[in-house]
């Protein structure tokens, strides 16, 4: 979703009164530093997540559209090591892939996803929200 905000602001609208939201999203614990930096700047620029951005950010948005979290677990440490799948299917998929993403944006997304499994911010989050009853 590119625009994330834009998105829950959809969802709480035609999201019942007293009813919930369960979201799943990639998401970072903590601003990246240093080399954990350039591989999250370069895994959007290759195409990645545009809407990355720190658990706090995420929760912001979601209180602005009117929801109120029920409950968030993180599990990055679960998902990570999953990056490397996500290489491994990239270059399984390189023939059909070449065409559209070209031979340096495959090579680029396939060296960030094996970067992400190393990356201590990187992460994915499991939410729950509720709309307000009233």
């Amino acid at each position: 979703m590119p625009d994330r905000r834009a998105a829950l602001r959809e969802l709480h609208r035609v999201l019942r009164p007293g009813k919930c939201l369960a979201l799943g999203d990639f998401a970072l614990r903590h601003a990246p530093r240093g080399s954990d930096a350039e591989v999250i700047d370069g895994f959007r620029a290759a195409g990645g997540v545009a809407t990355l951005t720190v658990i706090e950010d995420i929760l912001a948005d979601l209180r602005s559209a009117g929801f109120e979290l029920q409950s968030l677990v993180d599990i990055g440490d679960h998902v990570r090591p999953t990056m490397l799948r996500h290489a491994e299917l990239f270059r399984a998929a390189r023939p059909d892939l070449e065409s559209q993403m070209g031979v340096v944006g495959l090579d680029e997304m396939i060296s960030r996803n094996e970067q992400l499994a190393d990356s201590r911010a990187f992460s994915y989050i499991l939410l729950g929200a509720r709309r307000s009853p009233v």
